[in-house]
């Protein structure tokens, strides 16, 4: 039997075996009033980037990229959310290296008696 000599057109592409994942951990700070998060994510593109409320208790932002044919970089952070916030209104911006997350607070309806005695009675025609 004749030997099939020559490479397989697999040999260029990396196998799962030879993936190399790079963890980190991004420089981030909140706000003063605690109202917008920001996280240094230099290379990232918005899709590859994601964010989760965990039990209306904490944020988690993650993210992966690929740097190289065969070299990823991820990361995976979770921030206490602050108190009385409103998680249905969070929302996200990639602004050049900065993911800018704003996180409002719940609006509180104070109550607020009215007196009537200043209220003008209606005048009738």
């Amino acid at each position: 039997m004749a030997q099939i000599s020559g490479r397989s057109p697999f040999d260029n592409k990396p196998s799962l075996g030879s993936l190399v994942f790079e963890e980190f951990v991004p420089p981030s700070a909140w706000t003063d009033d605690s109202t917008c998060l920001l996280v240094d994510l230099p290379g990232f593109k918005r899709q590859e980037l994601k964010l989760q409320v965990d039990n209306q208790t904490h944020l988690v932002v993650n993210g992966e990229r690929q740097v190289r044919e065969n070299k990823y970089k991820r990361f995976e952070q979770r921030f206490e959310l602050p108190k009385n916030v409103d998680t249905e209104k969070i929302t996200r911006e990639l602004d050049g290296e900065i993911l800018f997350i704003s996180v409002p607070k719940k609006v509180e309806h104070k109550h607020q008696d009215i007196k009537h005695d200043n209220i003008p009675a209606p005048v009738s025609k």
